[in-house]
């Protein structure tokens, strides 16, 4: 389906990209830099374990067997920062890059059928942040990271199905929609369950600040940080599938998802930056009383 789209909507999204494009190119050069150059920044590096079950013979019952949590280290030293920054400089990257001659002319093609491929490539690379953020809630699972890199990859790739079928469709199709929503509510679950976990964990100590990151307090910040946007996302998924008032211009959408897309990470890194910092300042404070 292609939209009566004016010569100005091009432009309005073009300028758009513009500022995105530079916003994300200096924030990610600060977290990059400060990551280099800030003493509590670049000490933090957690270590990611593996967990499995062993299987342990029973003292005098030599027949008898029971299982055994075992943890071994998969990387040693994380770079959390240095990460976030690439991140960040990439998707700079990709939002200069719709805006050139040589891939301007094919971005506007495609948003004339209310498609647009790149932002769902940009959002599988940011699928690396949702990852991330159970470390910084002090969960160092391998398996947990996976399953939520996993599953917010699924994410983008239902969204981006979504355009494409529903770009030569007068009714939309709704299938992929529920894709969407299953996994969102799959990821919550997950970074939930981990952080009351971290929480309980932390309590159960003498000293309840070592085990968690940062305090009680700025969990539930990130989390709730995560949550919100995300619902902001889906809905807005579904108000440009719905085509529902200005959703029925796809210029429209791609400004909203750009203005959404570079807060959610902006909100999300810089959260994730000062927790780093007031985690490694309490831990410094600890070891000096």
């Amino acid at each position: 389906m292609r939209y009566g789209l004016k010569p100005d909507d091009f432009e309005k999204v073009k300028r758009k990209n513009l500022v995105a494009a530079i916003i994300y190119f200096l924030s990610g050069a600060f977290v990059f830099v400060g990551s280099l150059t800030i003493e509590t920044v670049k000490n933090y590096k957690p270590e990611i374990f593996i967990n499995y079950l062993e299987r342990v013979k029973v003292t005098n019952y030599p027949l008898v067997y029971q299982l055994q949590n075992k943890t071994i280290m998969f990387i040693e030293n994380l770079p959390v920062m240095l990460i976030l920054g690439a991140l960040l400089l990439i998707s700079a990257i990709i939002h200069f890059s719709v805006i050139t001659k040589k891939i301007n002319p094919d971005y506007n093609n495609h948003l004339q059928k209310g498609v647009n491929k790149l932002k769902w490539i940009d959002g599988i690379f940011s699928s690396v942040i949702i990852a991330l953020l159970p470390i910084l809630v002090g969960v160092n699972d391998f398996g947990i990271i996976v399953l939520l890199f996993t599953l917010s990859i699924i994410f983008n790739l239902s969204a981006m199905g979504m355009e494409q079928s529903n770009a030569n469709s007068d009714k939309p199709i709704w299938a992929p929609f529920i894709g969407i929503v299953l996994t969102f509510l799959a990821s919550a679950a997950v970074i939930v369950f981990s952080v009351l976990r971290t929480i309980e964990a932390a309590e159960a100590t003498i000293i309840p600040l070592l085990p968690s990151p940062f305090l009680k307090s700025m969990n539930y910040i990130i989390v709730a940080v995560y949550f919100f946007f995300m619902l902001l996302k889906i809905v807005q998924i579904f108000l440009q599938h719905k085509r529902v008032g200005k959703w029925k211009n796809p210029t429209f959408n791609e400004s909203v998802y750009i203005i959404l897309n570079l807060i959610t990470k902006i909100a999300v890194v810089g959260v994730l930056f000062y927790s780093i910092v007031n985690k490694l300042i309490i831990e410094a404070y600890i070891k000096l009383l």
